[in-house]
Parts: C-alpha cells; structure tokens; sequence
C-alpha cells in the first residue's frame, strides 16, 4: 500500500530547512523529510478488527507545519 512517511534524518532535516527558506517546493521535493512509498500492509491484532478502505485522505495544517518545522 502507499503512504506519505516523515523520515527523521538530520541530513534531510538540514536540507529541507536550508533549501525551503529558498523554495517551498524543497518541502516535499525527493530529498525532504517527506517520502511517498510502498509500505506492506500491517497485521490485524485479532479476528475481531477490520480492514476499512480509504477513499479520501488529506492533511491538516498541523501535519503541514509539521512538515516545514
């Protein structure tokens, strides 16, 4: 399945404050703290959980800022 992750190494950390102060595109550019990837899907704790289908996901402007610290 696909995910957004934050990724929490200091070089990309550095990269993205350095270069977002120059671009807002840096944020979210294959270098960022931010990847978008394939994920394997996690276990079910039990019989009695469910898997529920997305069908719209956003972020807020908490996530965001977050993105840009």
């Amino acid at each position: 399945m696909k995910a957004v992750q934050f990724e929490g190494s200091v070089p990309r950390y550095a990269y993205s404050m350095i270069m977002g102060s120059l671009s807002r595109r840096a944020y979210y550019d294959s270098l960022s703290n931010i990847v978008f990837r394939d994920v394997a899907r996690p276990a079910l704790p039990n019989q009695e959980w469910v898997r529920v289908k997305t069908k719209y996901a956003g972020v807020c402007g908490s996530d965001k800022n977050l993105i840009q610290l």
